[in-house]
């Protein structure tokens, strides 16, 4: 609103219930809106239909599955954000956005994020070092661990370098989020962890339901053992289960009396 007032106007802010009532000969702001529901984007289409102005500001990604925000924007559907720096080079003049003649190096920026983003995975890195090393110094019997992004470009784009933590022994072990809906995906995250990392000091953790999915569905027993049955396989020292507030007692029964039965001393 700051904004728009800078520019002369004298905005007022509206809800979804005063879309119907609004002058069709007046521009809507939508800023920071990703998510609009279906009956939402039906009103904000009839608005535009009538001869009402619409700006969207970093918005309406999440909502490019209804067809009348797709009629809106005039997009066919949504795609993965930009990756990496671009330029967007304005190619005339406007009064609502000034555009000046100074000169755009993307290549300058590029190389001043990278510094950026040196600079923060070093100062994470930091912290887990320390951390450690306060524990240690304090009670060294205690395991200081670490729950991970489990993909390594996923875990740099965070500015965990967990690798680094094993290699640097600024970590006992650590815990990749393997929260995988099929087993097939489990297996190709543990040849990455085995090729870029120290397995033997890796703890899997595994999900009790697809939390990928909406719906959030509990995984079968016979699922969840097949994950612990492949990292045993694959000579891994230990899972996490994730979560106590959603695991069933299906599943508690199946580890129980699988592959976490007690086993005979003899």
């Amino acid at each position: 609103q700051a904004w728009l007032k800078a520019l002369g106007w004298e905005p007022i802010q509206i809800t979804e219930e005063d879309l119907a009532a609004l002058d069709t000969d007046s521009v809507l702001v939508l800023p920071n809106i990703y998510i609009i529901e279906a009956t939402t984007a039906a009103e904000l289409l009839r608005f535009v239909e009538n001869g009402g102005g619409l700006i969207f500001i970093d918005g309406p990604v999440k909502a490019m599955i209804h067809d009348d925000i797709r009629a809106i924007t005039g997009m066919r559907s949504r795609r993965r954000y930009f990756e990496g720096e671009k330029a967007l080079l304005a190619v005339g003049k406007s009064e609502l956005i000034p555009n000046s003649d100074r000169e755009l190096n993307v290549q300058a920026y590029h190389e001043q994020t990278l510094r950026w983003n040196t600079f923060r995975e070093e100062s994470v890195s930091a912290l887990v070092q320390d951390i450690y090393q306060r524990v240690k110094a304090t009670k060294p019997e205690v395991q200081v661990s670490a729950a991970v992004y489990r993909k390594q470009a996923w875990a740099s784009g965070v500015f965990q370098n967990w690798y680094g933590w094993l290699a640097n022994g600024d970590v006992d072990f650590v815990v990749p989020m393997a929260y995988v809906s099929e087993t097939l995906s489990l297996e190709s995250l543990i040849n990455e962890w085995q090729t870029n990392g120290d397995i033997d000091r890796t703890a899997v953790g595994l999900a009790v339901a697809n939390f990928n999915d909406r719906a959030k569905a509990l995984k079968t027993p016979k699922q969840l053992l097949s994950e612990v049955e492949l990292i045993q396989q694959r000579g891994i020292n230990g899972v996490v289960i994730f979560d106590i507030e959603h695991i069933s007692d299906d599943q508690i029964e199946a580890l129980a009396t699988g592959p976490f039965a007690p086993q005979d001393s003899h």
